[in-house]
Formats: structure tokens, C-alpha cells, sequence
């Protein structure tokens, strides 16, 4: 009996904040927040990711998601079938390829880019949402003054409005979610997720890289750490790194060309420098500075 009731109450609950959800996202998501440990406050964060893409204005030109407008625009007219889509992802040796087919799949449905981008939205809010509970589910009681720090700034890192970056951010919360997934519940069916993130950005193939060195080498928690401390002192040269880079296969080696040349990285500092304070102080937080 007392089951029961508990999961009539648990079902009311659903049912109260979808409806709150409706009338005031944001509130939803507060209320959930403050009731985290109920099952259903991590849906919460999950449709506000949706609802967020729908809502989402590109106020950049220069901004990543017009590259992904423009395909998707361009799926919409071109009305391509299966066969000749799948075609073009191989003249384009386009290994990355998950965005392009979810661009490809909404367009056989829908012209509105807003849609395309609640669809995106609700990927993304699902993986986010799922990992920032799945780091709250590592503390038993409730979360001290750091651990609480912790949460605030992970939930922070790739949070709902990378949505304009999209494939990177995308990427990252699915690594991390196959990651966590295996290292900490032992779920072997983990890794599928941490394989197929760099079929949504290739530059998770080094995560992936990484992660084997780490699985060879064994939790060397001390050594890693120190490595991390050498990396905040070092700085790359370029040029020399990107001719490190002949062993790739063509594809990588044109993809990576793209971020390590010196062309790109003014461009990304006058794109930081026109961002409004909150897009300025994100980035520097991210780098440290």
C-alpha cells in the first residue's frame, strides 16, 4: 500500500511541475533544483534545453551555428533522398557525420530552423541533465560548501547556450556521459556513447586517445595531476604543431588545419572581444585568465 501512494505521489509531482514547466520554464527549473533528489527534477533542466533551442536567437555572424543554419536551409531545398545524403557524407569523407544526418532527418519534416534547433535542444538537455545528477548522485548527504562549488561550475562548463557551438558542446556532454557511466557505475555499455562522440566532432578521437593511455597506465592520480600543472605553463607553437600532424588521415589533417592556424586564432580573439560581458568572462574563465 505504502508503495503505491509513494508512486501515486511521484506521479502527482510529474504532473505538477510539467504543468508549472508550461506556464514558466525558468521557475520550473528553479523548483527543481531545490527539489534535486526527486527523480523527475533532472527532466526539468532536460525540456528547458528544448525549449531554450526553440527560443534561441543567433545574434552573431560570425557565430558557429550559421555554418549549421546554412545546411540545414540547404537540406530543406535540395530535398536529397537517402541514398544520394548518404553519397554526399562520402565525397565529403565527412566521418562526423551524426549532426549533418540529424540536420538531414528534421528537414524531411520540418523548414523551421527553430525546430531543428528544440531537436538539438533536447539532446543536448538530456545528456546535460543526466550528468549533472550523476555527479550529485556521487555525495550520499547533502553536498558541503565545495562539493555544491563543484556542481555549479561543471553544470557551467558546456551549459544549455553552447547550443551555438553545438557539435563540440554536443560531443562533450555524450563522452562524458559514456565515461561516467563506465568508470564510476561499471556500466560497460558506456563506451558506446564515448565511441560515438567523435562521429559528432572528430576531435574527440584524442579523448578517446587518452582514455586508452589511461586505461594502459592505471589510475595514477598523482602523476596526471602533475601533468595537469605542467600543461597551465606550457605553450604551443602553431606552426610546429600543426606539421606533428602528417600521420593523420587527409580528412583530420583539413580539419585540424582549421583551429591551429594563426589566421583562426585572431579571428576567434576579435570574436571574444565583441561578445556582450557574459560571453567575455566565460571565456576567460575557461581558459584560466
Amino acid at each position: 500500500m505504502y508503495k503505491n501512494i509513494d508512486i501515486q505521489l511521484k506521479s502527482s509531482n510529474s504532473i505538477y511541475i510539467l504543468l508549472v514547466f508550461l506556464l514558466s520554464p525558468l521557475l520550473a527549473v528553479y523548483i527543481s533544483v531545490l527539489n534535486y533528489k526527486e527523480t523527475w527534477a533532472k527532466n526539468s533542466v532536460f525540456l528547458f534545453s528544448g525549449f531554450f533551442g526553440y527560443t534561441f536567437v543567433i545574434g552573431n555572424k560570425g557565430s558557429d551555428i550559421n555554418r549549421y543554419k546554412n545546411l540545414f536551409e540547404m537540406h530543406c531545398k535540395m530535398h536529397l533522398g537517402v541514398k544520394d545524403f548518404i553519397k554526399t557524407l562520402i565525397d565529403k569523407n565527412n566521418l562526423d557525420f551524426i549532426q549533418p544526418l540529424l540536420s538531414y532527418l528534421a528537414s524531411s519534416f520540418t523548414e523551421n530552423f527553430q525546430v531543428f534547433l528544440m531537436i538539438i535542444g533536447l539532446f543536448f538537455g538530456f545528456f546535460l541533465s543526466r550528468n549533472i545528477w550523476n555527479v550529485l548522485s556521487l555525495a550520499s548527504k547533502k553536498p558541503i560548501w565545495y562539493g555544491l562549488l563543484f556542481v555549479i561550475v561543471f553544470s557551467f562548463l558546456f551549459a544549455v547556450w553552447d547550443i551555438n557551438v553545438m557539435r563540440f558542446s554536443l560531443a562533450s556532454q555524450i563522452f562524458f556521459y559514456g565515461i561516467f557511466n563506465k568508470m564510476i557505475y561499471k556500466k560497460k555499455w558506456g563506451l558506446l556513447f564515448v565511441f560515438i562522440s567523435p562521429f559528432i566532432h572528430f576531435s574527440f578521437f584524442i579523448a578517446i586517445g587518452v582514455y586508452l593511455i589511461y586505461i594502459l597506465l592505471g589510475n595514477l592520480t598523482k602523476l596526471y595531476f602533475v601533468c595537469f600543472l605542467v600543461s597551465l605553463t606550457i605553450s604551443f607553437n602553431l606552426d610546429v604543431f600543426e606539421n606533428q600532424l602528417s600521420f593523420l588521415p587527409q580528412t583530420y589533417i583539413e580539419k585540424s588545419e582549421d583551429y591551429i592556424n594563426e589566421d583562426y586564432q585572431e579571428l576567434k580573439v576579435k570574436m571574444t572581444e565583441n561578445k556582450n560581458f557574459r560571453g567575455k568572462f566565460y571565456q576567460s574563465s575557461l581558459n584560466g585568465q
